[in-house]
This record gives structure tokens, sequence and C-alpha cells, in this order.
């Protein structure tokens, strides 16, 4: 694999924008085939295809963490290319793909804060087919106790059940379509209390200690 990217970003006192571009060239790439032979018998193996190549760009925003309202939002766009010339003169594929996801942190009052985070996963190409995206949520509550000691949190996992997608593959010995639906919908509570004090920090001096240098030591 072959890969090369660029970093850009540029800050300022509303947050910041980052832009990275990117190339990523794979031979011998891996790809999963599925035949079906006369019998109606379905096999599937791991087969290596000439190459896989993908060009495109990440965009993040992100708002500054000091102020009642937090996240970031990230969007990627590429294009994804594959070659599996080598196993069928059919299996080539090439499409553009995106990908959107973020959270949102809020400062409900001084004590409590809510977060949410949604992710939407990009359709893949595949070279016998496709497979569609799918959107992964979770929202979360965090009340701070007794001061900064202690704190209660309830977090709840694809609160609108969106987690499920769709793939279609075919050959020229079959053609198949199937749906996923998975129930990933949980909630957890949990609570947390510290007792004592944190840790002080020592200096720890060292060999050089001459030139004034010392190791901060926990």
């Amino acid at each position: 694999t072959q890969s090369f990217s660029v970093d850009f970003s540029l800050t300022g006192s509303k947050g910041t924008l980052r832009v990275a571009p990117y190339y990523r060239s794979t031979t011998d790439m891996w790809e999963r085939i599925r035949t079906v032979d006369t019998l109606g018998v379905a096999t599937n193996r791991w087969e290596n295809g000439v190459s896989a190549d993908a060009y495109g760009s990440n965009f993040t925003i992100s708002l500054p963490p000091t102020g009642r309202v937090s996240g970031s939002t990230n969007f990627s766009i590429y294009r994804d290319m594959r070659d599996g010339t080598n196993i069928s003169s059919a299996y080539r594929r090439s499409a553009w793909m995106w990908t959107l996801g973020g959270n949102l942190g809020v400062k409900v009052r001084e004590s409590l804060t809510a977060q949410l985070y949604a992710h939407y996963f990009p359709t893949q190409s595949i070279l016998q087919g496709r497979a569609s995206g799918y959107t992964y949520t979770s929202l979360s509550l965090r009340q701070q106790l007794f001061g900064t000691r202690g704190s209660l949190s309830i977090n709840i996992n694809d609160p609108l059940n969106l987690y499920r997608y769709t793939s279609s593959t075919s050959d020229a010995t079959y053609v198949q379509n199937s749906r996923s639906s998975f129930q990933s919908r949980v909630v957890t509570l949990g609570f947390t209390f510290n007792f004592g004090n944190p840790p002080e920090q020592q200096t720890r001096r060292t060999g050089v200690e001459e030139t004034g240098e010392t190791i901060r030591i926990r």
C-alpha cells in the first residue's frame, strides 16, 4: 500500500477548520468472492485482486471547547476504484462515496452536560456488488454530584433504531439481495465517586540538574 496525505488547518476564535486530502493505492488487495455451482452450492473465498485505489479529502470543523456548546463535524468524500479483472473481466468497480459524522455537547446547566454522537458510514462498493451505508447514533447525559467528586451518567446507543443496511451482489452464476438489522439499542447507567484528593505533583531531579532541567512525575 502506498499512502499520501496532506493536512491543512486554520484555527480562530470561532473554532478550527481542517482539510486533509489523500491518495491511497493498494496492489494485490483482498476481496471476498462468492460463486454458485450447478448444484446450487455457494462458496465464499478470499481472492487477490489487481488493485484498490482511493483519493479524496476529509473536512473537519471543530468548535472551541470552552463555550457552552462544543463539538465537531466531519465530512469526507472520496473516489473508490477496485480492479479484479485478473479474476473475471466483470470485476471492476468505481464509485464516488461520502461519509458524515459529528458530536455535539451542550451544557444544559453548570453541572449537567448532554452529548449527542451521530455517524453515517458510507456505501461500500465491492467487486461483486454494493452494500448500503448505515447510521449509528448515541445520546448521553452526565450530572455532576457532590461538587465535582461524583457523577451520574446515562447513555443510550442507537435511540432511533437506525442500525441496519442492505446489500446486493451478483455474478454470472447468481444474484443475491439481502437486508441486515441489528438490535443494538442499549441503555447504560453509571455512577462514579472519587475518594480522597488527587495526588500531588512532585519534582525529581536528574543527572542534568546543573542545567536546571527537571522531570515532573505524578
